[in-house]
């Protein structure tokens, strides 16, 4: 008896290992890593978590990636610390100086003194 097998089409998708990437991703900032991203268009930026900057690991991240850091974060943290900005996506917070560890660890942390004020404020720039 001959049994004949007939592909069917399948669509192309790589959601499986789209969702590894994040898993490892994910993992790799919880240790502290920097995490290269890429996005659909191309662009690549070099990340770290808020909670592992130190000023080491920023200028580690500044000769990586031949450019000054920036921070990016969520609109609606933007809001909470009194930023102005476009309601929904991410932000990216540029500062006029040199972004210090302690400066991206007020800014990211929750419990930190709200809002943002004086010449930390007048630093900030959204983009």
């Amino acid at each position: 008896m001959i049994h004949r097998i007939e592909p069917k089409p399948m669509p192309a998708s790589r959601e499986p290992v789209s969702l590894l990437a994040v898993d490892r991703a994910v993992s790799e900032f919880r240790r502290g890593r920097t995490v290269g991203l890429r996005g659909s268009g191309g662009e690549a930026v070099l990340a770290l978590a808020a909670e592992a900057a130190t000023p080491e690991r920023l200028d580690e991240l500044a000769v990586l990636s031949h450019a000054v850091p920036a921070l990016a974060i969520t609109a609606r943290r933007a809001a909470v610390l009194e930023l102005t900005g476009k309601p929904d996506g991410v932000m990216i917070l540029e500062v006029g100086g040199p972004l210090s560890a302690e400066l991206i660890h007020d800014l990211a942390d929750p419990l930190s003194s709200l809002p943002v004020e004086g010449a930390a404020a007048a630093k900030l720039k959204l983009s």
